[in-house]
């Protein structure tokens, strides 16, 4: 089975293509788990963080930022990882549920299935898919 992945240089260059990106997607689990099995707090959207579109034919992203107190009364702020590009859904002031690491509190999320899970799952394609095209290509 490893022979046809490392066949020639397309598939080698894909399974390592494969195995960075599962990887990844095992160390956004990893920090994702430790999120859902955190401590809860209750946050506010304060603003939003603009990232410049990387091509001309995608928009443009915000990211939340938002605020938090732990439960020991220590106040946090933090911008998202996941962005958006209709930030008028989540105006700033909105209040929403967070998610944080009590060993580490400044890694912290708002609290939604897809913005904690969203990038090991697309890693996770990402890998699957590299995999697959490795094994094809290998012969």
């Amino acid at each position: 089975m490893t022979a046809r992945l490392f066949a020639n240089f397309l598939s080698g260059y894909l399974t390592f293509c494969a195995a960075a990106a599962l990887a990844a997607a095992l160390l956004l689990g990893w920090r994702a788990a430790r999120l859902c099995r955190g401590e809860r707090a209750q946050g506010v959207v304060i603003a939003y963080s603009r990232r410049m579109r990387e091509r001309l034919t995608s928009s443009d992203h915000f990211m939340p930022v938002f605020r938090y107190s732990t439960t020991a009364g220590v106040e946090y702020e933090v911008q998202s990882r996941v962005g958006t590009i209709r930030p008028e859904r989540v105006p700033p002031g909105t209040l929403v549920r967070v998610r944080y690491d009590p060993a580490n509190p400044e890694i912290a999320e708002i609290a939604s299935g897809g913005r904690i899970w969203l990038g090991m799952l697309g890693f996770l394609a990402m890998g699957g898919g590299a995999l697959l095209a490795a094994w094809k290509a290998g012969g």
